[in-house]
């Protein structure tokens, strides 16, 4: 329980109106240095105030709401419907309510915004202050609740070595366009998450003392995209440099461009800024790694791991050509 008739000194940032769920969020003074079960927010909802001197808040918030679903109905078309049916029903009826705020519900203003992040439509904006302790809880909500999930995302966009792109601008925006259409239909290629092959992408490389175990303390953190990358796993290493040198398939001198097979080492366990050795570590898709004993890793590269079998054939000369896949950024 609380009120809105007490009012804050003048230019300080107490709290917010979440427009969605209609509830003002007012956080205790000097919330930043109290400890987090004193600097629980108070929880306010708006339409169970009748209190006089608040009306002009609730009514603001009403406002706001009311322009936060037509704003949506203009890049959603759900909405567009919603929103179309309300203003009839406004246009026919007394004026005693207001069928845009009554007859479109919280979960379908979060469904609407929702699709519309994930289209890249609209890019929801909240306040807050960090420093200040007020505001952070709902910009976490927001995380959670609008932004893409790795299954709601496309797979990652690879690149065949060896190909040239002889696509035209007009023909990439084409595809773009229908891949934002298609996003509930998204293919399990290569990078996505549930494919069951291994891709990893080298973010950052550390030397450290008496750990990498390639001779110069070389340790490479991961991130798996797809598949599950384990210790003592063969993984083909392609760095972005080798795409600049390859023109169909050949390097210089009409060479063959060669991509190393390294094996892993060993995995490091992440905790706290400890890292100790995991003899039967692994890491499944959407989670970073800490490998030990690749020997000329650096930040960017990407891992493709290693059948045993294509390890084997990777020490014999090949007669039939294979297009390698490199992560492009």
């Amino acid at each position: 329980a609380g009120s809105l008739t007490e009012s804050p000194p003048h230019g300080e940032f107490i709290g917010l109106i979440d427009l969605i769920h209609m509830r003002a969020i007012v956080y205790p003074p000097n919330a930043e240095s109290l400890r987090m079960e004193d600097a629980v927010p108070n929880v306010i909802p708006l339409q169970q105030q009748n209190d006089p001197s608040s009306s002009s808040i609730v009514e603001a918030a009403m406002e706001g709401r009311r322009e936060l679903i037509s704003h949506l109905a203009e890049v959603d078309d759900i909405m567009e419907d919603l929103y179309l049916h309300a203003m009839m029903e406004e246009e026919e009826g007394n004026g005693d309510s207001c069928p845009v705020l009554t007859n479109i519900s919280t979960e379908e203003i979060q469904s609407s915004l929702r699709r519309s992040t994930l289209s890249r439509r609209v890019m929801p904006t909240l306040c807050g202050a960090a420093l200040r302790g007020v505001g952070v809880e709902p910009v976490l909500d927001c995380v959670a609740e609008y932004l893409p999930c790795p299954l709601d995302r496309l797979p990652p966009q690879l690149q065949l070595l060896g190909s040239s792109n002889t696509k035209s601008k007009k023909q990439q925006q084409n595809e773009k366009m229908e891949e934002d259409d298609d996003r509930d239909k998204i293919p399990i290629t290569l990078g996505h998450p549930l494919h069951p092959s291994t891709l990893a992408y080298v973010f950052k490389v550390l030397h450290m003392k008496g750990r990498g175990g390639s001779g110069d303390g070389r340790v490479a953190f991961a991130r798996v995209y797809s598949g599950t990358l384990k210790a003592r796993d063969s993984v083909r290493i392609i760095s972005p440099s080798s795409m600049n040198s390859v023109t169909d398939g050949e390097g210089k001198n009409g060479r063959k461009t060669k991509y190393p097979v390294s094996k892993i080492g060993g995995m490091l366990e992440l905790s706290g800024g400890k890292f100790d050795n995991l003899p039967e570590g692994s890491c499944p898709s959407g989670d970073v790694c800490a490998l030990v004993g690749l020997k000329g890793v650096v930040t960017g590269d990407t891992l493709l791991a290693m059948a045993a079998s294509n390890d084997t054939a990777n020490n014999s000369k090949r007669k039939k050509k294979k297009n390698d896949l490199h992560w492009k950024q």
